[in-house]
């Protein structure tokens, strides 16, 4: 039998993900695991030309990239390869909260920081809830917030206010902890709206699982489906997507 790579490439992206979603945690340094993990490697160096494609033609298109979340417009960078600190950040992660999904980790050291927010002046959607493609684990764009805010001391922060809450409402009332990717659709235009974008953790799984609106998703669907709609899965439909997410690669 073809390994799942093999089958992966050979165009089985879903069938091969729906093997590996039915694995559940991975024990790791395993067989199991470095076939998992040639499977997630390619998943997201695919993910990652199809980030830098969407950028460039948003670039050639005119596209405004600007923080719309702060309502400030202050100027965004669109997307942050993976630094050299990637690794020590997720071993700062699983040390704080467990094991992280491989597709995060494979993320975070393949993709690095994506941030789509902004606008076009020619665009009718200008300011819309377009919900533009945003996946933030090392925040590497976030310097002009000053020295203090990085990703760890915000993560940290996060784990210590969920600690606070399962202290004293208990761990059923509170649920488990969600780790922040991105602010919501309506957050995403300095809109009042609800909780950020998130994962569950720990999860030694293959896969995350997002909380989206409310709504657990594959953190590999969620992908796929930004991809198909150019990187703007938000409604009404843009006119554009067709451009913007054509000939991304499948993954």
């Amino acid at each position: 039998m073809d390994s799942w790579l093999n089958r992966y490439v050979a165009g089985e992206q879903e069938a091969v993900w729906n093997e590996i979603h039915q694995l559940g945690p991975i024990p790791r340094d395993t067989a199991c695991e470095m076939e998992v993990r040639r499977v997630v490697d390619e998943a997201m160096r695919r993910a990652r030309v199809n980030v830098e494609t969407i950028v460039g033609r948003l670039q050639s298109a005119g596209y405004d990239f600007v923080d719309t979340n702060t309502g400030e417009y202050t100027r965004n960078i669109p997307h942050v390869p993976p630094s050299d600190s990637a690794p020590a950040l997720i071993a700062f992660l699983e040390a704080l909260v467990g094991p992280l999904p491989l597709t995060v980790a494979g993320w975070i050291l393949t993709v690095g920081d994506v941030n789509l927010l902004g606008n076009h002046p020619a665009w009718a959607e200008r300011d819309l809830q377009t919900d533009a493609l945003v996946v933030e684990f090392e925040m590497s764009a976030y310097t002009h917030r000053g020295p203090d805010y990085d990703a760890k001391s915000y993560f940290e922060a996060e784990f210590e206010a969920w600690n606070d809450d399962v202290a004293e409402y208990g761990a059923e009332e509170t649920g488990p902890f969600l780790l922040p990717f991105a602010p919501d659709s309506l957050h995403k235009i300095n809109v009042s709206g609800g909780a950020p974008y998130a994962i569950y953790v720990p999860d030694g799984s293959a896969d995350a699982t997002c909380c989206i609106d409310n709504r657990d998703v594959r953190f590999i669907e969620y992908l796929r489906n930004c991809f198909a709609c150019g990187g703007f899965p938000g409604e009404p439909s843009l006119p554009h997507v067709s451009e913007l997410a054509s000939g991304l690669l499948p993954i």
